[in-house]
């Protein structure tokens, strides 16, 4: 039995005419569970890129344990084969944020920063070319944003999406 679930979705965008398809794989809370035959998948799928949705690892404590490798060591593959954009999740947010945690979320970055990653924290890039643009973004929600912390206020307000990463290209 896989693990893995996949789905491919088609989207169709108003006067977006791209010739063939353009082919993205998002990955999401893997939490350091790396099944078998991922990266073989992707490579069957022939993305353009790969979107990274957060928690592809588990939130540690202070140095990186040799368990909390396995997500990175998936993200590092990847770089060599395709172009990587990560946004954070929950997991990610809260070692970046907490006291004993950041300096190994730095290191954790950089590492992945260096072998090409494109992290964005409410930022956006641009994929495709010239003619065929596609802009991808990344939110930083915060804590309150996610249904299963107790403090959890609601999900955020169009204008605090547009504050936070300016206006949709």
């Amino acid at each position: 039995m896989s693990l893995i679930k996949l789905r491919y979705y088609r989207f169709e965008v108003k006067n977006w005419r791209v010739p063939g398809c353009f082919r993205l794989a998002f990955l999401s809370d893997l939490h350091n569970n790396i099944a078998p035959g991922l990266l073989e998948q992707l490579r069957e799928a022939h993305p353009q890129a790969v979107l990274i949705g957060g928690d592809m690892i588990n939130k540690p404590i202070g140095k990186m344990p040799a368990r909390f490798t396995r997500g990175y060591g998936l993200v590092r593959r990847l770089t060599a084969e395709f172009p990587v954009y990560y946004a954070l999740g929950n997991h990610e947010a809260s070692w970046k944020n907490s006291e004993d945690g950041r300096e190994t979320w730095d290191r954790y970055r950089k590492a992945l920063e260096k072998k090409g990653v494109v992290f964005l924290e409410n930022a956006s890039a641009r994929l495709g070319d010239e003619e065929h643009p596609l802009t991808v973004t990344g939110a930083d929600l915060g804590r309150t944003a996610y249904s299963h912390h107790k403090d959890r206020r609601r999900a955020p307000e169009p204008a605090e999406l547009r504050e936070a990463l300016g206006e949709a290209q």
